[in-house]
């Protein structure tokens, strides 16, 4: 009896990992006026992989830690007018860059891991969390097929990489210091609202 019950103790202290998957997709259409011919198609899928881990008999709300992975990619077939562009870079495209900083694309890939530990456990409020994160994006060559070449006119890359640390507390709020691999250059930067 003491043997079964020592047992499944050591089967409830084991870690157990929970995998969850997500993912999303989009796709636009731009007509033409007065004939509504299809003009353009704007097609972009997203995918994240979380695993959670976590002892068995903890609850849902005590991970431990949390890896996340993270894929997007688009296209775009027709004419594609400059303000269509899929815009790189940004808070929820590239950290480390501004906005589009990193160029427009009408074909891109993005990738990124982030891993993601409770702070809880040294004394800050239960809900926030730390994490390290290494993203990047590339328009695949496609930047130059955009009418007007915006991207070379501004003199953007067409892709980057960045990698940094932050906090997330009160909900959404992310404090973040993210550097831009590009101009080998670190900001901090205050974001709300989920990256992933």
């Amino acid at each position: 009896d003491n043997k079964d019950n020592k047992d499944n103790k050591d089967k409830d202290i084991h870690d157990v990992i929970y995998p969850i998957a997500v993912a999303k997709e989009e796709m636009r259409q731009g007509n033409e006026a007065p004939t509504f011919a299809p003009l353009l198609n704007l097609i972009s899928a997203a995918a994240a992989k979380i695993n959670l881990k976590m002892p068995k008999a903890a609850a849902v709300d005590h991970p431990t830690s949390t890896l996340v992975l993270h894929a997007k990619a688009g296209a775009a077939l027709g004419d594609l007018p400059p303000y269509e562009a899929f815009s790189l870079g940004g808070p929820f495209s590239v950290r480390g860059y501004s906005h589009g900083e990193l160029g427009a694309a009408k074909r891109y890939v993005e990738a990124a891991a982030e891993v993601r530990v409770p702070l809880a456990p040294v004394g800050l409020p239960a809900g926030t969390i730390g994490y390290a994160f290494l993203e990047g994006a590339t328009d695949l060559g496609s930047g130059a097929e955009i009418a007007g070449n915006p991207s070379e006119y501004f003199r953007k890359p067409g892709s980057g990489v960045s990698y940094g640390v932050g906090v997330k507390a009160l909900g959404a709020v992310r404090l973040e210091y993210a550097r831009d691999c590009n101009q080998d250059v670190g900001n901090v930067f205050l974001n709300f609202g989920e990256r992933f």
